[in-house]
């Protein structure tokens, strides 16, 4: 009986150390699931990963919006982030901003560019600073929005109309000619957002 006993112990530990290599095995390989909530954008598959691997978030798409980031809550509160280490499941929340498409009618000018994004909340004049269209004896003027001069106290994005004014005839030296003072004539460009 003793001898059995001693077996059985001896069995019992075997199977006990055997356990625990496996319990430890089967946590060294747990795997956690990263999922994206990308809130209308296009839908990006759950990666699993192994618990403690660091993982770069990839960019996101939505037709209409431009991606600002992915972060940790639902309500975008906290620092957006562009990597995450997996210690459990976890979910990521991306946000967006609403972009406006401004389309210009360049009244037989042109330009490299004939439509611009803006985003929600920024200024308009920041988009169409530094484009000037250019056209045969005509001195490009000023962008208009509803038959007003864009300043950057008018023009945060939303839905809009954009004009241009182009003056006919003269260059800009000859404006200062004292055979020629007065600016040529200018005609406004309706420019459908």
């Amino acid at each position: 009986m003793n001898k059995t006993k001693k077996l059985f112990i001896a069995l019992l530990a075997v199977m006990t150390l055997a356990l625990g290599a496996f319990a430890v095995g089967c946590k060294k390989d747990k795997k956690f699931t990263l999922s994206f909530e990308t809130n209308g954008g296009t839908a990006i598959a759950s990666v699993q990963l192994d618990k403690g691997a660091e993982y770069d978030l990839p960019a996101a798409e939505r037709t209409g919006y431009e991606f600002d980031g992915w972060y940790l809550n639902a309500d975008f509160t906290g620092e957006k982030t562009t990597k995450v280490t997996v210690n459990e499941n976890v979910t990521v929340y991306a946000k967006w901003g609403k972009l406006y498409k401004l389309t210009f009618d360049l009244n037989g000018g042109s330009m490299d560019k004939t439509s611009v994004y803006v985003k929600a909340g920024e200024l308009v004049t920041s988009a169409v600073n530094g484009l000037a269209p250019t056209k045969a004896d005509h001195q490009f003027g000023v962008w208009q929005a509803d038959g007003k001069d864009l300043t950057s106290s008018n023009t945060n994005a939303f839905s809009l109309t954009v004009s241009l004014i182009l003056a006919k005839g003269l260059l800009p030296s000859a404006f200062a000619s004292s055979s020629n003072p007065a600016p040529p004539k200018s005609f406004v460009t309706k420019v459908p957002a």
